[in-house]
């Protein structure tokens, strides 16, 4: 077991949850902290009169076997539901039918279901935003934005992004130069509220070329109820183009590129900018612990996109440093 360890998570993304949720069940003691107000990183909602948007990852595919035993735990306790909606893929002027062989799974009754349920138990802080790790392995203090320190900690492990994580790790720390490395594409994405029902056959559509990279209808997923809802990802490219550009113009080109696709015009909408939207690496390691400083280094930054390998980079962290601990208490 994890005698009395006590080892700090930064992000409380699917990879820190992940990562905290299986330390925890090994008897460490673990304190994780989040720079926003919830957990649950790019699986979150944004919550809009009685109802919400999924603003982050529209829904989510289980491809290993162990999170495949994850889900189904989620699943039995009603905290996921798969999302048999219809998916089209839009090709000059026409849409065919997405025949995807996998399953799509959504939070219930909002994808920030999934966060907030494997965050409950977890010693969490939110809205904490760590800026400095000082200290030495087996000792580490992290001050946060406020200025206040929390330590002693033996191990800290950085589920943040690689520009983030880069920032806080120790230059001499080989990890420091793999955060340094890690890409990610930024991505705009738009909220859209219609007063009626929109006459359209697709819950979903995937756009090759334009302005729009797809569109989600939040409103018709699981446990969902309300008005109709849609939740539009912008091209990569057109996204990379126009980082820098405000929310409200950002949300009226993302609405009217929309609009004159689904021939109405909406009554409210709102922009997000998510700047380490896609993970641009394929997982050549799931999780980096090193031993020596007692630092470690989770996530899809370097696991790869999507919420299976975000977990499994957790879980692979959490296995990294039970293996460590043991063999160090095993020399001693």
């Amino acid at each position: 077991m994890g005698s009395n360890q006590r080892i700090a998570i930064v992000g409380a993304g699917m990879a820190g949850l992940s990562a905290a949720g299986e330390l925890a069940k090994l008897g460490y003691e673990v304190v994780v902290f989040e720079k926003s107000r919830g957990p649950g990183g790019r699986s979150c909602s944004r919550r809009r009169d009685g109802g919400s948007f999924d603003h982050g990852a529209p829904f989510f595919e289980v491809r290993s076997p162990a999170f495949t035993g994850a889900v189904r735990r989620w699943h039995l306790h009603g905290i996921v539901g798969h999302w048999g909606g219809n998916f089209g893929v839009a090709r000059g002027g026409g849409i065919q039918r997405d025949n995807h062989p996998d399953e799509r799974w959504v939070g219930q009754p909002k994808m920030s279901s999934i966060g907030r349920y494997l965050a409950s138990g977890l010693n969490l802080h939110v809205s904490t935003r760590i800026i400095s790790l000082s200290g030495d392995p087996g000792a580490w203090v992290l001050t946060d934005h406020a200025g206040t320190e929390h330590g002693h900690f033996d191990w800290v492990v950085l589920s943040c992004p690689g520009p983030q994580a880069s920032a806080l790790l120790p230059e001499a720390c080989p990890l420091a130069d793999e955060a340094s490395h890690m890409r990610y594409s930024m991505t705009w994405v738009a909220m859209l509220e219609f007063e009626d029902q929109l006459d359209l056959e697709w819950d979903a559509v995937r756009f090759i070329r334009g302005t729009l990279g797809a569109a989600y209808r939040n409103s018709s997923k699981p446990e969902r109820g309300g008005p109709e809802r849609w939740v539009l990802h912008a091209d990569s490219q057109w996204s990379q183009t126009h980082q820098e550009r405000s929310q409200h113009w950002v949300g009226a080109a993302l609405s009217e590129s929309f609009s004159s696709w689904a021939g109405a015009s909406p009554s409210f909408v709102s922009a997000h900018r998510w700047l380490y939207a896609q993970s641009e690496l394929r997982g050549i390691r799931l999780a980096m612990a090193d031993s020596q400083w007692q630092l470690g280094l989770c996530g899809d930054g370097l696991a790869g996109a999507g919420l299976d390998a975000a977990w499994s980079s957790g879980v692979t962290m959490a296995d990294d440093i039970h293996l460590s601990h043991r063999s160090k208490s095993s020399h001693h």
